[in-house]
């Protein structure tokens, strides 16, 4: 607002007497101006600070949605990593339970192996065993039987070993017939022959009678 200049120009000539009361007055007229100016320059000084202020409140309004906005993706990822890592370990879990049962049934099945090891050793010693006793059997039968056989072809007394008893003997050139191997009066493989000498003896009857 500016002052009226026509009346203060009427109006200083009438003070002009004291050039003090002349400043004074000019003084008073301008000190609104003064205080305006001072208060629109406030005004203007206390805007560019608001300015200023509204623009760092909406910097860190702008920094605090941004820190915001990536928490709350870290916190996302966080949970991400966070499920990744317990599907893991139960993954990690499951994994160590089943080496353990696979532990658990190799070491069954090294127990069953030395058992069954076991077992066939001893299987294998039975059987040896039984073929042991089967070969002495064998050799016994094939001992007998050759026996048997150079007794059925004997020429002499000699393959019926101690016997006292009747046996038959085969010559060349002659039919089989029976003679007493009698060992007893000899020993082993002589024939004994009896000859009557003054007919006191009865040859017309057994061995055995005879014996008696």
């Amino acid at each position: 607002m500016r002052p009226n200049t026509a009346t203060d120009v009427m109006s200083c000539p009438a003070a002009r007497e004291s050039n003090e009361d002349c400043r004074s007055y000019c003084y008073k007229v301008v000190k609104p101006l003064l205080q305006y100016f001072r208060i629109s320059a406030e005004k203007n000084d206390q805007f560019e600070k608001l300015q200023q202020q509204e623009a760092k409140i909406k910097s860190l309004e702008s920094k605090a949605n941004a820190n915001k906005e990536a928490l709350s993706n870290c916190s996302e990822d966080k949970l991400k990593a966070e499920k990744k890592t317990l599907k893991l370990q139960t993954k990690i879990t499951e994994l160590q339970k089943k080496l353990a049962e696979q532990k658990e049934a190799l070491k069954k099945s090294d127990k069953l192996k030395d058992s069954l090891m076991n077992e066939k050793d001893k299987h294998i010693a039975q059987i040896e065993e039984q073929m042991n006793c089967m070969e002495h059997e064998n050799k016994l039968l094939k001992d007998e039987l050759t026996k048997q056989k150079d007794r059925a072809e004997a020429t002499s007394c000699l393959p019926f070993g101690n016997s006292s008893d009747i046996q038959t003997l085969h010559l060349p050139g002659v039919n089989a017939f029976q003679v007493p191997c009698d060992s007893k009066f000899a020993g082993n493989g002589w024939v004994v022959i009896q000859r009557r000498v003054d007919g006191s003896v009865n040859f017309n009857q057994t061995l055995e009678e005879y014996r008696n």
